[in-house]
């Protein structure tokens, strides 16, 4: 019994599948069959394709929409950018301090005189290099001199002296003491050193290898481009290397001698974006001025951009019927004045707009088929958004 239950349980299921199939068929092909505006309003609310977008989710159909982002005006098809001038340097740079006109040290059985002199050094992790300089007026027996408690020099001097201050001693605060040496046997006789002139020179390395710079290529930018600049050398180092870096790319790595010139490095489209862009030269020896830095880029004629877009036969029919409309919406980053004229299969429409939304019904200028949209900027501006709408 229950077995039986279960049959014609099973029988009905199946039967009920058949009747909504069937069901399905019959109002897919009586959709098909309806006219095209029948069937439009039939499916108000659902999703509408058209060749070039979707439905916009308020009634309309997209048929274009893009993020153009910053337009500005050119006056060729060029775009040129000029960029602040670089100063590289890797170098020493000296710093003199007069430590005193003169000064006398001996020492004999009966006495000792010594001198000590201070001089203060600044950056000390920048210091390469400290020299003490003076003159002997007279000596006798060996000059001993002290850096700050260590003995550093022990010799015989005349003349024009200088000593290697060794960096390693070197504090903020320095002492450096003057003694002669000891007579020896010599009990009634005394060592003396008269000096003049005591000066002190720390050579400080002064770096800055490497500079930034910045430039925003408008959307109508987007072409190939060429980066010149002159270069002078104020100094060569040993194998200068100047390395210039495009957006984590490395476009030029050459060999610098001291000789003033110009140069010119070729960008490949694929290497610049859209918007910002980052710009890094590097040197690794020497002290370089670039100037007169400039990039020239490939753009569209005045600056301007176009884009296609397609309107389908139906829908096209239904514009003609005046069922349809055509709307142009433009969202700009801000408030200021934006000034373009945008072109429509060759007709034009000026815009002067100062609100950051601007909406143009363009139903008049639309063909069946492929349609071409540029907008050819007055003055600077960013553009967010670009729609074309079906409604």
């Amino acid at each position: 019994m229950f077995s039986s239950v279960k049959r014609k349980g099973q029988e009905n299921a199946s039967n009920v599948a058949v009747v909504v199939f069937l069901i399905a068929v019959f109002l897919t092909v009586y959709i098909l069959l309806l006219p095209a505006e029948d069937r439009e309003e039939l499916l108000e609310g659902g999703v509408n394709e058209s060749v070039n977008g979707a439905d916009s989710g308020n009634g309309g159909v997209v048929l274009l929409q893009q993020n153009p982002g910053l337009l500005r005006p050119l006056e060729t098809d060029t775009g040129v950018h000029k960029i602040d001038p670089v100063n590289l340097f890797f170098k020493d740079q000296p710093k003199v301090s007069d430590l005193a006109m003169s000064i006398r040290v001996g020492k004999s059985l009966f006495g000792d005189e010594s001198r000590k002199l201070s001089f203060n050094s600044e950056s000390l992790d920048d210091i390469n290099k400290a020299t003490l300089f003076f003159a002997v007026d007279e000596g006798e027996g060996n000059l001993i001199i002290s850096l700050n408690g260590v003995e550093i020099f022990d010799e015989e001097a005349s003349g024009l002296q200088s000593v290697l201050l060794p960096v390693e001693l070197l504090k903020e605060s320095n002492s450096i003491e003057f003694k002669a040496s000891s007579p020896g046997w010599n009990f009634i006789g005394s060592n003396e050193y008269g000096l003049k002139d005591l000066k002190v020179r720390q050579n400080f390395e002064v770096t800055n290898t490497k500079e930034k710079r910045g430039f925003v290529l408008s959307s109508a930018e987007n072409g190939d481009g060429v980066l010149s600049y002159s270069l002078f050398c104020n100094s060569a180092g040993r194998l200068s290397r100047l390395k210039i870096v495009l957006n984590n790319k490395e476009v030029s790595d050459e060999a610098l001698n001291c000789r003033s010139a110009s140069r010119q490095v070729d960008i490949d489209s694929n290497d610049m974006n859209e918007g910002g862009n980052e710009l890094v030269f590097q040197i690794d020896n020497g002290d370089y001025l670039l100037n007169e830095i400039k990039l020239e880029v490939g753009s569209e004629q005045g600056g301007g951009i176009s884009y296609k877009f397609a309107v389908a036969e139906e829908d096209y029919n239904s514009i003609q019927e005046g069922k349809k409309e055509v709307e142009l919406i433009m969202e700009f980053a801000d408030r200021e004045r934006h000034r373009a004229e945008l072109r429509i299969n060759g007709d034009e429409i000026s815009v002067d707009n100062e609100e950051k939304k601007y909406e143009q019904e363009i139903t008049k200028f639309i063909e069946e088929g492929t349609n071409k949209l540029e907008i050819m900027p007055g003055n600077e501006f960013e553009l967010v958004s670009l729609k074309v709408r079906l409604v």
